[in-house]
């Protein structure tokens, strides 16, 4: 019988290689204002898949446990992503906070997340080094922003069901994104319970099982909203919808 964390990784690629197509159908349903999440969503299917893959050839692999640790950033990515794409569709002028600027500046500071990360990683097989710890603790302010932009963009109308569905799909997932998140920093500062590499029952519930439901609530609420596109109001570059005068007033003519 295969070890434990081989049978782990065998678990991974069974859900990943499912997860990927319907994941890879809503990235083209959603188009170019939900490209940031969906995209990423679909990056971090492929992070787990080839970080399965090298952990079933090769457990012990430094390699396959540096992908295993960043694949917590485009998760993170995605869900702020997504979160975008549902703020895209409030009614009248977005704030500033909701705006694709700060959002931008949010993928920033994850990325300078991730590279401590991978330097930590390089050090310390869990991360556990200076550099990691500070990546780690970025990963669980990351998602304390999260959560408040989630709890701000609900303060403000949306443009069609859809957009609210999807605000709704990003809220229901966060406390599994938080039980992750914290589990990370939790195991960067204690190697005992790593989420790399602690014990295999932690790492299956903390870890997997917490990426499974994120994974899977964004996708069944990307896939109910695929039709966000032809169902709301379209925006100009500010945030203020465009209002079609559909009423046809008579044109008075100057007759000799």
């Amino acid at each position: 019988m295969p070890a434990p964390t081989v049978q782990l990784a065998i678990a991974n690629l069974v859900i990943y290689i499912t997860l990927t197509p319907p994941t890879i159908y809503t990235l083209y349903r959603h188009g170019k204002f939900g490209i940031l999440g969906w995209g990423y969503l679909v990056a971090f299917c492929m992070l787990r898949l080839i970080g399965g893959g090298l952990e079933i050839g090769d457990s012990g692999s430094r390699t396959a446990s540096i992908i295993s640790g960043v694949g917590l950033s485009p998760l993170l990515l995605a869900v702020l992503g997504v979160l975008h794409e549902s703020s895209h569709h409030i009614s009248g002028k977005r704030p500033f906070l909701l705006g694709i600027w700060f959002y931008l500046g949010l993928h920033g500071l994850i990325a300078i997340a991730l590279g401590l990360l991978i330097s930590g990683m390089k050090h310390s097989s869990n991360g556990s080094s200076t550099a990691g710890k500070v990546g780690t603790v970025i990963y669980l302010l990351m998602w304390i922003m999260i959560v408040g932009l989630c709890a701000l963009s609900f303060t403000h109308p949306k443009e069609g069901r859809e957009a609210k569905m999807l605000l709704y799909g990003v809220a229901l997932c966060l406390p599994f994104l938080g039980v992750r998140t914290i589990y990370t920093v939790i195991g960067t500062f204690d190697r005992s319970v790593s989420a790399y590499t602690g014990p295999i029952a932690l790492r299956a519930v903390l870890a997997s099982l917490m990426e499974y439901i994120v994974a899977i609530d964004l996708i069944i609420f990307g896939i109910l909203t695929r039709k966000i596109r032809q169902a709301s109001v379209r925006s100009d570059k500010h945030g203020i919808p465009l209002q079609q005068n559909t009423s046809r007033k008579p044109v008075a003519r100057w007759r000799r």
